[in-house]
């Protein structure tokens, strides 16, 4: 009885190893599979520069003998032609399901990261990044584009900014010190008290001081004339001054204005009388000349201000220009007109 079931016992093991043999190799058996590859990578340009955007496209092809699931292909910046875990993923696109012999192509845009740091880099492409499909060969999914230069980027330091110009200061104690004499052909004597007032500014046009140029003829200014009187007891027709208060703030040297000498041989000043210096050298104050105009000819003798009525669709300060007419007196002269505006 005992013989008979160790027999059995036997017998029945022989059964159930035979029946799970066959099973165990089934599972070790290799047959057909898939093989993605990268067919071809486009090639990324010699330099560039951290923070740059780039479109890649990537080829995948299927080279096994039956079709491909769906997978993914990706994009890494390494510094290697081998891809290596500490390689950088850049990005990543779905393939398609491909069947033997068949290829997809992927673009992808991507970036390349600004906290890279500057040297020699290559692109590798992965075919089924994240493994999903079942290959004949698992080592052949990825390949490397030719090696190119990552820069920084360059930057560049503002330019050094412009110190703005020293505020401007005019002092006058309207006394012309060539004369010595005020407007009105005073002279001050020894002791006698002299005001001077001291102007100062910031921001006025004129501040840095001017570009002095030629200007082509302009014809006369039309508009309402005021004429100047000359014929005072302390005054001259021939060589006489008389200051008048402009129509606006006029800017000179850095200081707004707001009244002008002018004189009947063509001076025009600020601050000082514009007196006739016979030997046509120009007043000046420690600014340097101060003279808008220059002497334009012995024996002007007349002079008037005319401002335009101002247009709405313009500036609300019209110009304004000083003439002085020539009464011809001078030798080899005819009767002319000058203005400054």
């Amino acid at each position: 009885m005992i013989r008979t079931k160790i027999a059995l016992a036997v017998g029945l093991g022989l059964v159930a190893l035979l029946a799970v043999t066959p099973v165990a190799n089934a599972k070790d058996q290799k047959g057909p599979r898939p093989d993605l590859v990268i067919g071809k990578v486009s090639k990324p340009p010699a330099s560039n520069t951290v923070g740059s955007k780039l479109k890649v496209t990537v080829k995948v092809t299927n080279r096994g003998n039956v079709k491909a699931a769906k997978s993914r292909v990706a994009l890494y910046l390494a510094k290697s032609k081998k891809h290596k875990a500490k390689d950088r993923p850049l990005k990543r696109a779905k393939v398609k399901a491909l069947r033997p012999d068949k290829s997809a192509k992927a673009k992808l845009k991507l970036v390349l990261p600004a906290s890279s740091t500057p040297g020699t880099y290559r692109l590798i492409a992965c075919a089924d990044d994240r493994k999903q499909v079942r290959e004949s060969k698992e080592g052949d999914n990825c390949i490397a584009t030719k090696a190119f230069k990552l820069k920084a980027i360059a930057v560049q330091s503002p330019p050094a900014p412009t110190p703005p110009a020293a505020p401007a200061f005019r002092m006058t104690d309207s006394i012309d010190w060539g004369f010595i004499e005020d407007a009105n052909l005073n002279e001050p004597e020894p002791g006698d008290p002299v005001t001077a007032t001291l102007s100062a500014a910031n921001g006025i046009a004129g501040q840095a001081g001017y570009v002095r140029s030629g200007v082509a003829s302009q014809p006369l200014v039309a508009g309402a004339t005021t004429s100047f009187d000359y014929s005072g007891a302390n005054n001259s027709e021939d060589d006489g001054a008389v200051t008048i208060n402009l129509p606006f703030a006029f800017p000179f040297g850095g200081i707004s204005e707001s009244s002008v000498s002018i004189g009947t041989n063509g001076w025009m000043s600020f601050g000082s009388p514009a007196l006739d210096y016979w030997d046509d050298s120009q007043t000046s104050d420690y600014r340097g000349t101060d003279a808008v105009v220059g002497n334009f000819e012995r024996g002007i003798m007349t002079s008037a201000i005319r401002t335009p009525a101002p247009e709405p669709s313009k500036r609300s300060c019209p110009p304004t220009a000083a003439q002085w007419r020539s009464s011809g007196i001078s030798v080899n002269t005819r009767a002319t007109v000058r203005r400054a505006v």
